[in-house]
């Protein structure tokens, strides 16, 4: 019996874990790929992609595993500047904000940033191309801070 499952291992399962292992580079070489062109896109303002070398996104994406086939949920997302490179990257994937309610007590800046962000999830193609056509999706607002 034991010879029988290991045959059946080397046979059925070895090929794909194989595979996987092989696409693994292959997925990480793509997100390389995408993160580049979402940083170089016409849909990022100057002074974003001012704030790049400073922020290195790239190699930080890249640290965290962001692959364009997985979930990616951004917790308060401020103003979008992630959003701008990630959006872009997760076509193949999932991409939900996570965004604080905005009340009477949030700060201008709050205020600011929510306005900002919600108007890159607009279906404006050409001004945020990532989150045309419903690729990006708001999740439920975040409980206000006491």
């Amino acid at each position: 019996m034991k010879q029988a499952l290991q045959s059946i291992f080397r046979v059925l399962l070895l090929p794909v874990i194989a595979a996987g292992a092989m696409m693994a580079p292959a997925l990480a070489q793509d997100a390389a790929a995408l993160i580049d062109r979402a940083m170089t896109g016409s849909h990022r303002s100057d002074a974003n992609k001012a704030r790049d070398k400073y922020r290195h996104p790239k190699e930080t994406l890249l640290f965290f595993g962001l692959k364009p086939n997985i979930t990616v949920v951004e917790i308060t997302p401020g103003a979008g500047w992630y959003t701008e490179i990630l959006a872009p990257v997760m076509r193949g994937g999932s991409y939900y904000a996570a965004l604080s309610r905005v009340t009477e007590q949030s700060s201008d800046a709050q205020r600011a940033n929510d306005k900002t962000f919600r108007a890159k999830l607009s279906a404006d193609a050409e001004r945020h191309p990532g989150c045309a056509g419903g690729q990006c999706r708001r999740g439920a607002d975040l409980p206000q801070r006491p």
